[in-house]
């Protein structure tokens, strides 16, 4: 394993103080320049975690690690798997790649680490601007859970809604071997089954007492809506089934979404779990970039000066987790911001009213 210099220790240091507040957010951001070592810190913050779950006789720690793509996640897998020895780190990895089909698999049988590699395309089924409709084996699953649960919805939805092509499905080889496939998994496993049902009166707000059939046969119309909203369901279920004790999110200026509030509850279920917001225990959640927000704008594209702290102001309310401190937090870094452009602008750097934002 890499040896951490000084700095990244005292960042490592930095990072776990924040995670372990009790009344704080969970939310740290490194923003160290490429070739830092973003990820040895990343590295150093997995394995003290791990060490005192594991003294705790609590279990792995779950750690999922999102960033831009599969490629760049398995490059920086293998970095944060060498808190374990070689010889075990297979056996840490979920080898599934989509928060959808997770729960298909059982769990890595590492005793100390299990280490997703998400990305947000593939794993928040309803992100705006993307498709909804998943990859086939996302809905032969879905087919097989609502045909074995709800066998009534059959009646609203065919195999074809599921399948997604024109051509008949019994011509379909891959389509069948996929349904085939997890209609054994389904029958076989009931925790899945139960995650989903609950899982699907949460997507839809169904209560006590009510039909679940009765809400989602109202998607009759918008066949891909229907699709997203079972494939974010489904996430959703395993992300309360594997209750993650550290997120990453690893160069996340590329998903910026990821980190605005949503206002359409059904659209941003998954990703607010994913961020641990509504959640009893949430989990610790790490953000790596080297550009985390725009550092300045052209004088065509903001004339007054502000967009470009938009960006980091924004950046800063969702460090300390949202909600009314969180805003006033923005609010009060944003008027320093402002005074200290003034008085900068005046070449007043000694002024008392320089030095008091600055603290």
């Amino acid at each position: 394993m890499t040896e951490a210099k000084p700095f990244q220790k005292a960042t490592t240091k930095a990072v776990l103080k924040a995670l372990r507040r009790a009344n704080g957010s969970r939310r740290f951001l490194v923003a160290d320049e490429v070739g830092l070592g973003k990820t040895v810190v990343a590295q150093g913050v997995v394995r003290e975690l791990m060490t005192e779950k594991l003294n705790r006789s609590e279990g792995p720690l779950v750690v999922f690690y999102v960033c831009s793509s599969l490629a760049i996640a398995a490059q920086n897998r293998r970095k944060l798997l060498e808190v374990i020895p070689e010889a075990e780190r297979d056996a840490a990895v979920c080898p599934v790649d989509r928060l959808t089909l997770v729960g298909t698999r059982d769990r890595p049988p590492h005793p100390s680490l299990n280490l997703y590699t998400l990305t947000p395309a593939t794993s928040i089924p309803l992100r705006e601007g993307r498709s909804r409709k998943g990859q086939q084996s996302e809905r032969a699953l879905i087919f097989a859970l609502v045909k074995y649960l709800y066998p009534k919805l059959m009646k609203v939805f065919r195999q074809d809604d599921f399948r997604q092509k024109s051509n008949p499905a019994r011509e379909d080889l891959v389509w069948r071997g996929w349904v085939h496939y997890y209609k054994d998994v389904v029958r076989k496993n009931a925790s899945l089954r139960r995650e989903f049902h609950e899982a699907l009166r949460r997507e839809f707000n169904v209560g006590e007492g009510q039909w679940l059939i009765s809400a989602v046969e109202k998607l009759d119309r918008d066949r891909l809506e229907f699709i997203g909203r079972m494939r974010s369901a489904l996430a959703a279920a395993n992300l309360n089934r594997l209750k993650p004790d550290l997120v990453i999110f690893d160069e996340f200026q590329r998903f910026q979404d990821l980190l605005q509030e949503q206002e359409d509850p059904p659209h941003s279920r998954v990703l607010r779990l994913l961020r641990g917001e509504q959640v009893e225990d949430p989990p610790g959640l790490l953000l790596l970039s080297a550009t985390p927000y725009k550092p300045y704008a052209r004088r065509w594209e903001e004339a007054d000066g502000s967009e470009h702290r938009k960006e980091l102001l924004d950046l800063v309310k969702f460090l300390y987790g949202g909600g009314a401190n969180a805003a006033a937090k923005r609010k009060s870094s944003e008027q320093s911001f402002r005074a200290m452009e003034t008085e900068l602008r005046l070449g007043r750097l000694s002024s008392p009213a320089f030095s008091k934002r600055r603290r």
